[in-house]
């Protein structure tokens, strides 16, 4: 019994329990502001929400990629180059991208019914900025499975978020709410940064940015970057799109629906998300992974089912606890809402397994998804119930096309 426990992945277990930790804690920050908050001021954290969920995407492309090329290391020496082009790319897009939200900031305010003011519009911007290199960051350490310090990381993560929304009020709980996620990536990076000096992997680049090596690096980063925009995207348009449309009261209730319903998917994350680093390490070595499939599968039915039936039969243990008094304002519109979001579930699950052995057919599959989302909300956008209808139908499309594509590419895996 006890070699069998010496053999556990307890790095592995210890990462994975900190992710859930992590969700906890972004679930912290949501209750703390929803119920300290306006329904329309909760509408914009809603929006901040979005709008880093948005900026993942070119982040997650730099992390998954740093990922497999820093697994790849293993057997192939000559990828240290490549890994270390994407650190350039990741320090040009966050100097870049960074300038250009500072500047475009009064007009998202206008667009989006935001708060004007120099404090938040430099949060918003640090958030944009740190992401990548910590994106980077991230990507090397899961690559190499130095789980212990990731697990930490996350746990930091979330303690410096709680921490700002307990100190919200109504008077300064919008400036502390996006301080809070840009503190919560600002406080890991100095810390990730700091680890990587002493083990010499934070290299200064010996050569100027080379466009033979970004075209090298450049089939990694377009496959994570469409499948962030599959998996990521879906996620924010629906408030982005609707803080458009509606008034502020009607899209903070809708920011209170979704709230409840996206924590279904961020249980089912935690699992899925484990993929990324165990899949690298395995399709680099040519080990098998289809028990591991099929293990996260059944969690991912079982935690979406579950959670379905407590939230359904038990509202008053569960949805009650979460938004207080808002619960009346959601209950009719959530199980519809939270099939939407265990159907997304299933097109993670995929989407995240054929990014890893490098199927090129989601692709267009994740793309179409965004865009039928897009063109749903903008055309169905008159109440709540169109809004879930457009979100249900979409998601299911997706989530078949999913299982078929990921079926078949198994069915080959396991002729050869």
């Amino acid at each position: 019994m006890w070699r069998r426990l010496s053999k556990a992945p307890w790095d592995l277990m210890f990462y994975w329990a900190a992710g859930m930790a992590g969700n906890v804690f972004n679930l912290l920050y949501n209750l703390l502001l929803v119920r300290r908050l306006t329904t329309a001021d909760f509408g914009i954290v809603g929006w901040l929400s979005a709008y880093q969920l948005a900026v993942a995407i070119p982040a997650l492309a730099i992390q998954t990629t740093a990922n497999q090329l820093s697994a790849e290391m293993s057997v192939k020496t000559s990828t240290k180059q490549l890994l270390q082009t994407v650190w350039q790319i990741s320090g040009l897009l966050a100097l870049v991208g960074g300038v250009i939200v500072w500047a475009a900031y009064p007009w998202l305010a206008v667009q989006f019914k935001l708060v004007p003011g120099d404090s938040i519009r430099l949060a918003v911007a640090v958030i944009w900025l740190v992401f990548f290199p910590l994106a980077w960051l991230r990507g090397v350490a899961l690559g190499r499975q130095w789980y212990w310090w990731m697990g930490a990381w996350v746990i930091v993560e979330g303690v410096v978020r709680v921490l700002a929304a307990a100190l919200a009020n109504q008077s300064q709980g919008l400036l502390l709410a996006a301080w809070g996620i840009a503190g919560s990536m600002a406080v890991p990076l100095v810390w990730a940064a700091i680890l990587f000096a002493c083990h010499k992997l934070l290299w200064l680049p010996t050569e100027h940015l080379s466009f033979a090596r970004v075209r090298a690096v450049l089939g990694y980063l377009q496959r994570a970057a469409f499948w962030g925009v599959g998996m990521i995207l879906p996620l924010s348009l629906d408030i982005m799109v609707l803080k458009h449309y509606w008034p502020e009261q009607q899209a903070g209730v809708y920011a209170t629906l979704a709230l409840v319903g996206k924590t279904v998917y961020s249980l089912n994350f935690s699992f899925i998300g484990l993929l990324i680093p165990v899949l690298a390490g395995r399709v680099a070595k040519g080990q098998p992974y289809h028990r591991i499939l099929a293990g996260v599968l059944g969690l991912v039915l079982m935690i979406s089912l579950g959670s379905g039936l407590v939230f359904y039969f038990w509202p008053q243990y569960s949805l009650n606890l979460l938004v207080g008094d808002k619960a009346d304002l959601i209950f009719a519109y959530l199980p519809l809402y939270l099939v939407a979001m265990s159907l997304f579930s299933f097109t993670a699950l995929g989407g995240t397994y054929l990014l890893m052995v490098k199927d090129k057919l989601f692709v267009w599959v994740l793309l179409l998804g965004v865009g039928a989302e897009i063109l749903g909300l903008s055309l169905w956008h008159a109440d709540l119930w169109q809004v879930t209808k457009v979100l249900l139908v979409n998601f299911g499309l997706m989530a078949g096309l999913a299982g078929v594509i990921s079926w078949r590419k198994l069915s080959q895996n396991l002729n050869q």
